[in-house]
């Protein structure tokens, strides 16, 4: 089902309260339907509003985009050097800040605690990195010797997350759903890619990622490359202080980066999702995008917040249909709302399709 309507001004986002994992294990197999859908496609097909293409057509010239280098405001932050894509030269790469992880204390929500920063330690205050990239090494090892089996890699998450964390999601899409082709060719070569893009990650982004706060218009620039160093990242777990409960107060109102309640056993499209992870890293592995990433976030200011009782200006001009999907539209900018009475719950649930949709639009617009 889809909706595309004329925008013309900015929405505020509102802010989003993370529950907890108990809460989140506990709802992330409720599946929101549509009555519309079927798995055939839809029963009846809707089409309402003014036609889709004169919303498309209406706002045809794009906006003025400042280069990188002409961009001054602390908002904007730059994971890699000024960068312009020059269609003379494709191959030519963005190249990574060298600024190092200004991370001074714990108590820093503002930045993504990354796995190798000098804080992810244990009570003995060793690093959890040192152990953590050999774990990586001894699996990648197997990998390329054609060795490695599913319990290699359970027992690799396991050892980087330090907790014996149940996998039955995982377990049954490389054991089960997977031919004896498509098995060995994940453990031997694409684990084995997933691999060098986690152990290189202090190389890839020796930046720490600002978080979007609510309540912030910030926005933040990074390489496709560092997007894949960051995902694999997740796939192992490494990210500290994320799905462990004394998590909850400091990251609270962020969703958890790690893999770990995706590969808990649950509803059957859990497997598909990992699915389309996987195979997001088999293509970014095999050629690595040259492209560049922004994620903005935009907040308009409470002074400006709407008094709807007394609004009196009509709706903008809509179109609804149920003939098409979302990611089948082009030419149209897609906005993720981010209320939280209206689909924080979709979200937490890890459920909703268009938040498979985001992921592919995101992070796979140029894998291929």
């Amino acid at each position: 089902m889809a909706a595309a309507a004329s925008v013309d001004s900015r929405q505020p986002v509102g802010e989003t309260d993370g529950d907890d994992d108990s809460a989140l294990e506990e709802n992330e197999d409720n599946e929101i339907i549509d009555p519309c859908l079927t798995d055939e496609g839809t029963d009846e097909n809707i089409s309402q509003g003014i036609p889709l293409e004169t919303i498309v057509n209406m706002h045809r010239p794009v906006s003025y985009i400042e280069n990188m280098e002409e961009i001054q405001s602390k908002d904007f932050i730059f994971m890699i050097s000024p960068f312009k894509y020059d269609p003379l030269h494709p191959e030519r790469k963005p190249t990574a800040n060298c600024i190092q992880n200004r991370r001074s204390n714990l108590s820093d929500v503002d930045h993504v605690l990354m796995p190798y920063s000098k804080f992810n330690v244990t009570k003995n205050k060793r690093s959890i990195w040192a152990f953590n990239r050999e774990a990586l090494i001894i699996l990648k090892t197997m990998c390329d010797n054609h060795t490695a089996t599913f319990n290699d890699f359970k027992d690799t998450i396991r050892k980087c997350m330090h907790s014996h964390c149940e996998l039955g999601s995982l377990e049954q899409l490389i054991n089960e759903v997977y031919s004896n082709e498509e098995r060995g060719h994940f453990m031997s070569i694409v684990l084995s890619n997933i691999c060098n893009r986690a152990l290189d990650v202090d190389k890839i982004c020796g930046q720490s990622p600002p978080l979007l706060c609510s309540g912030s218009n910030r926005s933040v620039t990074m390489s496709q490359e560092q997007v894949a160093s960051l995902l694999a990242c997740s796939v192992f777990c490494l990210y500290p202080m994320r799905s462990e409960q004394k998590a909850k107060n400091q990251y609270r109102n962020f969703p958890n980066p790690n893999f770990n309640l995706l590969y808990k056993s649950g509803h059957p499209r859990k497997i598909q999702k990992l699915k389309c992870i996987f195979h997001y890293f088999r293509r970014v592995t095999e050629n690595m995008p040259t492209g560049v990433i922004t994620i903005q976030r935009v907040v308009l200011p409470k002074a400006y917040f709407p008094r709807w009782s007394e609004v009196k200006t009509d709706l903008c001009d809509l179109h609804l249909t149920t003939g098409k999907k979302i990611e089948d539209i082009p030419s149209v900018l897609q906005i993720d709302f981010a209320n939280k009475y209206i689909v924080s719950k979709v979200h937490q649930s890890q459920k909703s399709s268009r938040k498979i949709n985001r992921f592919i639009i995101t992070w796979l617009d140029r894998a291929g």
